[in-house]
């Protein structure tokens, strides 16, 4: 496995700063990447290579 990813809702500062603490960087934003009801949520990916 050459790339680890992972996806963070954007309001969501402290995961977005813990994933950077460990290398992951902020790779764009998914539209619409899952539902929380019938509320469409964007998330944020973020990647991290070996």
């Amino acid at each position: 496995m050459d790339e680890l990813e992972l996806f963070v809702e954007p309001w969501n500062e402290a995961s977005r700063a813990t994933a950077r603490h460990c290398g992951f960087t902020e790779t764009g934003t998914v539209r619409a990447h899952h539902r929380v009801g019938t509320e469409p949520r964007d998330a944020i990916r973020m990647t991290a290579r070996r």
